[in-house]
């Protein structure tokens, strides 16, 4: 996505990295390493678009997105140091703020564990992910916090962590899965639209093969 007067969005550009790469076609890869790097704030996160203040959902896409581009060594273009110190100031205890300052949700948890997988901090991540199961719901899914209703954005998250139970998914997708199309919360019975049915059609696809490889889409 580009916004005229604001540049391109990060967790869009990962979204059209992902498609593409599944059908076994590529952007320019040498320029979004260059644009990437530059979009890092002082604070070591990222925002949506250059210049825009940093926040969890940016900084996971920023890094993954730079894993995709560097093979899997994503510290190579960006300050690995800093993008933890920032991920350490939105944690509360083992669970993690959408922003510094901001709400705890199981998405801005499991986004921290997988950015700090991914940069080597694999001790650092075992909390933050451990913490998803009590998001769990018992009709099936995951919650954006610990009360609310199981929704298809959150589990997703929760599911490309690797901290999902299997059967859990499969229980919110019986709820929201209209005959092909998906809805985001088991409330709604009218479909979300090309997103939702992305994620649910990929989440369906990964219940039925644990080796199915969930595109990198962030929320």
């Amino acid at each position: 996505m580009y916004m005229p007067g604001r540049g391109a969005e990060v967790r869009c550009t990962l979204w059209a990295v992902e498609a593409l790469r599944s059908v076994g076609e590529r952007l320019d890869e040498a320029r979004l390493r260059r644009w990437v790097t530059a979009l890092q704030n002082p604070d070591g996160g990222f925002g949506y678009w250059l210049g825009r203040g940093s926040d969890l959902v940016s900084t996971a896409s920023a890094v993954e997105l730079a894993d995709r581009l560097t093979g899997g060594d994503p510290g190579a273009i960006l300050d690995a140091r800093r993008a933890i110190g920032f991920v350490t100031s939105c944690r509360d205890g083992s669970l993690v703020r959408a922003n510094p300052a901001g709400a705890v949700t199981a998405t801005a948890t499991a986004q921290a564990a997988r950015v700090l997988g991914l940069l080597g901090e694999h001790a650092a991540a075992r909390g933050p992910r451990a913490e998803l199961a009590g998001f769990a719901r018992a009709i099936g899914g995951y919650g954006a916090t610990t009360r609310a209703l199981p929704d298809l954005a959150t589990t997703y998250q929760v599911a490309l962590t690797g901290a999902a139970d299997r059967e859990a998914v499969r229980g919110l997708l019986a709820r929201i899965d209209l005959g092909g199309r998906f809805a985001w919360t088991p409330l709604s019975r009218q479909p979300a639209g090309p997103l939702a049915d992305c994620l649910g059609a990929s989440l369906t696809r990964w219940v039925a093969d644990p080796e199915f490889p969930l595109p990198r889409l962030n929320l």
